[in-house]
Formats: structure tokens, C-alpha cells, sequence
């Protein structure tokens, strides 16, 4: 992220990580790279382990690339109907993930801490959840990330939604996306 950031030569600029992609945005926000005004997590892993068992690990692990398991995994990631084409690119966008990236997420990526780096984290924060997530729900949001945010960082939660917001409610998530834009 911070070559594109550079190669763009973007002044300034707000990180938004959806899910792993949160931690990781935690991850550059940490450096306090110039010209970052703001960080935006989606239903964001938090910056401790996932709170995953082992036993879900394993069956996460003997489950990859399997359909049926894609399509479970859809089932219970999302809360709003989605249309069947938005379902299908889904389960295709799991079932295309490469063996190697997904099993290092699992063994690795999950597993990282970063908690000790968020006290570096200055600039204001906003978490987005979808209250029905039951992935990542509000709970681990609110014992596990924001308390090692700024002060004053919300949790601002979308009714109905599960864990793929972008998907689930693009308009709200857009909506408080320029809202905090627009306090920067």
C-alpha cells in the first residue's frame, strides 16, 4: 500500500480495510506515513489474534476450495439477502483464492499481533460493523480494537448487516464514509 500511496503521489489520503484488510490498514497507520488523515476499518480483524478456535482452524483448513463450503461460508458471513449474481461472485472470489495466501492467512496472518504498535496510530478513526456479524461481531470491536484506538474513535454500527459490508450496505457504508471525510 504505501508504493501505490507513493507512486500516486497522494497529499493526503484516508486507509480503509475491510475485515484482515483493517489490520493491515492498522498495520501502515502505525508508521504514520505522511499525508495519512484517517483510518476507516470495515468489520476489522482486530489487531490481536482473531478470535478463532482451534478447532475452527482446522476445519477452515480441510474446507478450502470445496463449493460447498464457499457457499456455506457466504451463508454465514452475510445477513442481508444479497442478488444471486453478487452470492456467485463471492463463492467464485473464495473458490479463486490461492492455497498458499489462504493458508498463510490462517496460520499467520490471524494469528499476528499488533496491539503494541497502536499506541503510533494518531490520526482519527472510524469502525464500521454490521451488527449482525458473526464473524468479527461489535463485541470483539469494542474489546479488542477500540480501546487501542484514539480516543473519541467510534463504533458505529449498520442495523441488519453481517460481516460483508461493502457488499451488504454499499450506500450506508458510503453515506458515513463522506461524513467522516468531510470532519478531516
Amino acid at each position: 500500500m504505501s508504493q501505490y500511496i507513493n507512486a500516486r503521489g497522494l497529499g493526503r489520503y484516508v486507509l480503509l480495510g475491510h475485515s484482515m484488510g483493517g489490520k493491515i490498514a492498522l498495520a501502515l497507520a502505525a508508521r504514520q506515513p505522511a499525508g495519512l488523515a484517517g483510518v476507516v476499518l470495515l468489520n476489522p480483524s482486530p489487531p490481536s489474534p482473531e478470535p478463532m478456535s482451534g478447532a475452527e482452524r482446522q476445519v477452515a483448513r480441510q474446507a478450502f476450495g470445496e463449493r460447498t463450503a464457499a457457499e456455506h461460508t457466504f451463508h454465514h458471513i452475510t445477513a442481508r439477502p444479497l442478488p444471486p449474481a453478487v452470492q456467485q461472485q463471492v463463492v467464485q472470489d473464495n473458490l479463486r483464492s490461492s492455497s498458499r495466501a489462504y493458508h498463510a492467512w490462517l496460520q499467520q496472518g490471524s494469528r499476528e499481533d499488533i496491539s503494541n504498535q497502536m499506541s503510533r496510530v494518531q490520526v482519527p478513526c472510524l469502525i464500521l460493523s454490521g451488527d449482525q456479524d458473526r464473524v468479527l461481531p461489535p463485541a470483539v470491536h469494542n474489546t479488542r480494537t477500540l480501546p487501542l484506538l484514539p480516543a473519541g474513535t467510534p463504533l458505529e454500527l449498520i442495523a441488519g448487516a453481517g460481516h460483508l459490508l461493502p457488499y451488504e450496505a454499499p450506500s450506508e457504508v458510503a453515506t458515513r464514509l463522506r461524513a467522516f471525510g468531510q470532519q478531516l
